[in-house]
C-alpha cells in the first residue's frame, strides 16, 4: 500500500502558542491576521486555494493548536489512521461528536 501524499497543518495564533503545536503537524502561522473578527475563517480563505490546487497532495488539513487536548490524539495516531484506511475522500477528527448527533452537517 503507498502511502498518501497528505500534509496536516497545525494553526496557531500567537507567538507562545508555536511550542505547544505536535511536531509532526506543520505549523501554520496566523499571527498576524488581519481581520481577527473572521478567527479560522480568514485562514482557511487564505489556504484552501493553494492546498486545493496542489498536485502534491491527495489530502491535507487544518487543525487547531489545541488539537491534542481537544481530541487525545497525536499526529502519529492521525497519519497512522489515514494510513489504516485508504481510499477515502475526507477524514473527520471531531472532537464534539454531538455535533454529530445532533446536526446533520458537521460544519
Amino acid at each position: 500500500m503507498s502511502k498518501p501524499k497528505l500534509k496536516i497543518y497545525q494553526i496557531y495564533y500567537k507567538p507562545e502558542q508555536r511550542q505547544l503545536l505536535d511536531a509532526g503537524f506543520e505549523p501554520l502561522d496566523n499571527t498576524e491576521n488581519p481581520r481577527p473578527d473572521l478567527q479560522e475563517w480568514y485562514i482557511w480563505d487564505r489556504e484552501y486555494p493553494k492546498l486545493k490546487a496542489s498536485d502534491s497532495l491527495e489530502h491535507w488539513g487544518l487543525f487547531s493548536w489545541r488539537f491534542k487536548e481537544k481530541t487525545n490524539l497525536s499526529s502519529e495516531q492521525v497519519y497512522a489512521f489515514i494510513q489504516d484506511n485508504p481510499d477515502y475522500d475526507v477524514y473527520l477528527f471531531n472532537s464534539s461528536i454531538l455535533v454529530e448527533c445532533c446536526y446533520l452537517n458537521g460544519w
